[in-house]
């Protein structure tokens, strides 16, 4: 069954000086939206990479995927689904970590992708190698890795390829991109976002004691008995929370994508950042 639930339990919302609204305002909702648009037409419509092919390549897909994966989290806030926004700000906030360590470690980033993109071919013919009937002869055929290199790529990346593509953690990324944000008022924001606000969106992500118990709760019935109820349904809350963490990450994003392809923007940019909501607050 579902449920009406005007007294959730509070949910801290990092950046949120009024705790006590966890739901995304049409305004808020707006923000972000502009923010969207003026990525979408502005800056990618200035984006040049003339010249060979190098790390700013990497930089506009990544900025590709942001930008796309966080028009997705505008759509499910606007149909009040918090809870899976948040699951998207998971891969939003990584996208942006990791555009602004390939800036930082332009060459070693480009090995990295294409080492890891290696590794990652040569474990999906092993996996069809085990599963003949079930996937027939797609990708069997073509180079493998020799006992070497397997053995080295499987040190930096996992056996299985489960670490990330640039062979470190996310903390150890958040270290490495630190200093690219020079006031340290938004360092210590970056490392609030990774110790804080990603925590949170793991925990949403993934099942856990904290995510399954946001759609149970214990009710007493009439007759003194335990009645457990359960909700099937979209819910708002998370929604600011969502929102507003998605304007931040991508707002970072934009910043990294100026310098990087020199667009004479930083004056609109910062236009966009006076009128937001939380400003005022």
């Amino acid at each position: 069954m579902g449920w009406e639930r005007p007294d959730a339990v509070t949910i801290p919302v990092v950046m949120t000086p009024n705790g006590s609204r966890t739901v995304a305002t049409s305004a808020e909702i707006g923000a972000l939206r502009k923010l969207l648009d003026f990525g979408r037409s502005e800056v990618s419509a200035r984006i040049r990479a003339n010249g060979e092919p190098d790390f700013r390549l990497l930089v506009v897909g990544f900025f590709s995927r942001a930008t796309t994966t966080l028009q997705a989290l505008a759509l499910l806030i606007e149909n009040d689904f918090g809870q899976q926004a948040v699951m998207l700000n998971r891969a939003a906030f990584e996208l942006m970590v990791d555009v602004y360590w390939i800036e930082a470690n332009r060459e070693l980033a480009a090995s990295r992708f294409v080492q890891h993109a290696r590794f990652d071919q040569h474990l999906k013919r092993e996996t069809v190698d085990r599963y003949p009937d079930l996937l027939e002869d797609l990708g069997a055929s073509g180079e493998r890795l020799d006992e070497g290199e397997l053995a080295d790529l499987g040190k930096l990346y996992g056996r299985h390829g489960s670490r990330s593509w640039t062979g470190l953690t996310l903390y150890e990324r958040v270290e490495a991109i630190a200093e690219s944000f020079h006031d340290p008022r938004d360092r210590e924001q970056l490392r609030s976002f990774r110790d804080v606000v990603h925590r949170l969106d793991n925990q949403e992500l993934h099942p856990s004691p904290w995510s399954i118990a946001r759609v149970l709760r214990r009710k007493r019935a009439e007759d003194g008995s335990a009645v457990l109820q359960y909700r099937m349904a979209p819910e708002p809350d998370l929604g600011q929370l969502a929102v507003r963490c998605a304007w931040w990450i991508y707002l970072q994003t934009l910043h990294l994508l100026l310098e990087v392809f020199s667009v004479p923007l930083d004056d609109a940019l910062a236009r966009l950042t006076e009128d937001v909501p939380w400003a005022i607050e």
